[in-house]
């Protein structure tokens, strides 16, 4: 399947070229290190440097999360924004800007395959997380996110050092203020 909104709208690349630029001026002041970086899209963007701090006190995480990313945008800028970190763990919440934009379910695993591959060829050490796709405000979206998490975890049983994590329980609860407001 061909690009989506996204991957070409102008003005959303222009602002997703001026986050990749911050993370670059980040990453000189951290000595191009990070022992966990976290990437993806807003779902990922959800863990806050105060949020992993408190939840991951003493642990150098950074944050590589985009706002509205697709698999295809992930792919592209894996090596300059995740791996250059020389990273052992990544955390990666992916694919729900594709399924929301129309993308098929086959291309979006083929393009996480590609992830993990790409991964695993630069930095075989790198130990993957992935995390499923939460509950949305978007039924029809949330009629599709059971199957398309039931594929990815699938997808990463295929691997060894590639685990996935079920976020859908957790994130779904509405008596936990702390995640609902991510």
């Amino acid at each position: 399947s061909g690009p989506i909104e996204q991957e070409t709208n102008a003005e959303f690349l222009g602002l997703y070229a001026t986050i990749r630029t911050l993370f670059r001026a980040e990453d000189v002041n951290r000595r191009n290190r990070a022992s966990v970086v976290i990437t993806g899209d807003s779902i990922a963007a959800g863990f806050t440097p105060e949020r992993t701090q408190r939840y991951l006190p003493g642990v150098d995480v950074a944050g590589r999360a985009i706002g509205g990313d697709t698999t295809v945008l992930l792919q592209a800028r894996l090596a300059e924004d995740v791996l250059a970190l020389k990273p052992r763990v990544i955390v990666i919440s992916i694919g729900g800007n594709d399924l929301i934009r129309g993308r098929c379910i086959p291309q979006i695993l083929a393009n996480t395959r590609g992830i993990i591959e790409t991964i695993r060829r630069r930095s075989p050490g790198t130990r993957i997380v992935f995390a499923s796709m939460p509950p949305t405000l978007t039924w029809p979206l949330n009629s599709i996110t059971p199957y398309y998490t039931q594929r990815l975890r699938y997808l990463t049983e295929e691997y060894r050092g590639v685990e996935y994590v079920d976020l859908r329980q957790a994130l779904g609860d509405k008596d936990r203020p702390e995640l609902a407001a991510t």
